[in-house]
């Protein structure tokens, strides 16, 4: 019984990270700083490159150093293939695929595709992020082919 109770519990909390490292994504899509932020830990490391200004700490910090992202007039980001490891019941480490498409107001796009490296722990509120790390795997030609615009579907 004890086994099955540890299972029921480890679904739920991979439930909740996953629908955690989506959160970070949907912040991204809608540009909304504190919906993103929100995904990590108050003290929350975020590492998109090997600049220092590509690594930032503290949620409030990381909803201030995203708003780069608006930039662009749209985006999409798109996870697949999310790993789970669990490291006692209150910490885990993720590896997830990203494939994110970006369109600059003049209509030129670019995508990327990489991983994100997470290390998770449990809070007062839920699983959160502690650390994220992007290891881009490769772009395309970059910000060079405009595309016909179209309405953003508002969710």
């Amino acid at each position: 019984m004890e086994d099955f109770q540890e299972s029921i519990r480890q679904l739920l909390d991979r439930q909740e990270i996953t629908s955690i490292l989506y959160q970070y994504c949907r912040g991204m899509d809608l540009l909304d700083m504190d919906l993103l932020a929100g995904a990590f830990t108050e003290d929350g490391f975020l590492d998109i490159g090997p600049e220092e200004r590509l690594q930032t700490r503290g949620a409030s910090a990381i909803h201030e150093g995203m708003k780069r992202m608006k930039r662009f007039s749209r985006s999409s980001h798109h996870l697949s293939n999310i790993q789970i490891d669990f490291e006692g019941t209150d910490r885990a480490n993720s590896v997830s695929y990203i494939w994110a498409w970006h369109e600059l107001p003049d209509g030129h796009t670019g995508t990327m595709t990489g991983q994100y490296h997470d290390e998770l722990v449990r809070t007062a509120s839920g699983w959160r992020i502690s650390k994220r790390q992007l290891r881009m795997s490769g772009n395309d030609a970059g910000f060079t082919v405009p595309v016909h615009r179209a309405e953003r579907n508002q969710l």
